[in-house]
């Protein structure tokens, strides 16, 4: 020690470096010690004052391993609560069903009215009436609802008479009244006794009630381009329905005009 101080007098500074620090370990460990009493004093104070009971624990046992035991006690107990506060919320939201009805029964009542809505028309009686393999393009009914027409893409009509239908619902008379033209419009008359055909060609029949031709409109001159000066349609048509009052006059449309 002497020759190092000597050392250092002789080359002109006071020592080699700072001098380590020291630590009082046991001062260290009783702060520790005090420093938990303290928080778990408070802590227990807290919790009577919330109504939760604890055990009382010894000051002399209390270390900071306990301490940091407490704490986590702490932090579980707020988690619980969480967890509690989750399956509250689970609850259903809203005034209880009466107590005459179950949700079962809603439910059936709920697919009821579903059904109902699919059947808006008040039908009572249903049939399938069968008009070959095409597309059936144009129908007609009876002003006294006895009879139906039909018409399609196979270029037949087709006379239904419900009066004397048997069970085989087939069609008293089946016709083409315009050999390969498809049938675009069907009509009654205002009486029933007449039925307007308007088919793919240009000229228009009449038919009596079972389907037999009573005239057949006169076909233009397709080489007229006035259409007031010839007489009859150029063109396919394409509907043709009766005077509301007059059963002797009918109109007719193409496209030609």
């Amino acid at each position: 020690m002497d020759s190092s101080e000597d050392i250092s007098k002789l080359m002109g500074f006071g020592g080699f470096g700072k001098k380590a620090r020291t630590f009082d370990l046991d001062a260290i460990f009783e702060q520790t010690r005090r420093t938990a009493i303290e928080r778990s004093h408070k802590a227990q104070g807290s919790e009577d004052a919330e109504g939760t009971a604890f055990a009382a624990v010894p000051s002399s046992s209390i270390s900071p391993q306990s301490n940091i035991a407490v704490f986590r006690n702490e932090v579980s107990g707020k988690e619980g609560a969480s967890d509690e506060d989750s399956g509250d919320s689970d609850e259903e939201i809203g005034p209880p069903l009466p107590a005459n009805i179950s949700a079962e029964d809603e439910d059936e009542e709920q697919e009821e009215e579903e059904v109902l809505h699919h059947r808006k028309i008040p039908n009572s009686h249903e049939i399938v009436l069968q008009h070959g393999d095409k597309i059936i393009s144009a129908i007609a009914w009876d002003p006294s609802g006895a009879r139906v027409a039909t018409g399609g893409y196979d270029y037949d009509v087709c006379l239904w008479d419900f009066a004397g239908m048997d069970a085989s619902l087939r069609s008293f008379r089946t016709f083409r009244p315009c050999e390969s033209h498809q049938i675009r419009s069907l009509q009654y008359s205002i009486t029933g006794d007449c039925i307007l055909i308007a088919a793919g060609n240009a000229q228009a029949k009449v038919l009596d009630r079972d389907g037999f031709e009573i005239l057949e409109c006169i076909k233009g001159d397709q080489y007229i381009n006035d259409m007031a000066k010839t007489k009859g349609h150029v063109g396919m048509l394409n509907c043709g329905c009766w005077h509301p009052r007059d059963k002797e006059e009918f109109m007719t449309c193409s496209i030609d005009t």
